[in-house]
């Protein structure tokens, strides 16, 4: 099995203020610490061509921030869904879109407004659901668990897989 190792590198970091109540929106701050984390690497904007995040329902799609960027040829984005690891798997993701050729110059990023913003489990603005999640919340989608009941209920149709062997 082949490695990443020494065939792609992170090449700029930034970051936004960190405050208590930014007063900007989340897609605001994306956008500027792309802007800045590109600047950082000595690239032009319209280099990137990939665009990757992870959230909990409390931050903005890869796709608002390639539009607001002005990205003419976004040709690989993608957004987990979670906490945890997530911030180390999205870099890797994004070398391997970069070592496989899917893409040139991906951008990596992870946008909140952590106080005052909308946090799973927490209080504050909930913004109008967007994306595949404007189909899915309203009944009842709301974590992982539930999309893979759906997931283990079709292998019991298609392979006879019963509860017990599900565990």
């Amino acid at each position: 099995m082949d490695t990443l190792k020494d065939k792609a590198a992170i090449v700029g970091i930034s970051w936004t203020e960190f405050s208590k109540n930014s007063g900007v929106s989340v897609l605001s701050l994306a956008v500027e610490a792309c802007k800045k984390a590109i600047d950082d690497a000595g690239l032009r904007v319209k280099e990137i061509d990939g665009v990757v995040t992870h959230n909990m329902s409390d931050s903005v799609m890869p796709q608002e921030v390639a539009t607001c960027l002005g990205l003419p040829n976004i040709g690989y984005h993608l957004e987990y869904w979670g906490g945890g690891p997530a911030g180390c798997q999205i870099i890797t993701n994004a070398a391997m879109a970069v070592v496989t050729g899917m893409a040139h110059y991906v951008v990596c990023f992870r946008a909140l407004n952590g106080c005052s913003g909308r946090r799973l489990g927490g209080k504050g603005e909930r913004p109008l659901t967007t994306g595949e999640a404007q189909f899915l919340i309203p009944y009842g989608w709301t974590s992982f668990v539930h999309a893979f009941t759906h997931l283990a209920r079709r292998h019991m149709i298609e392979y006879g897989t019963t509860p017990r062997q599900l565990g």
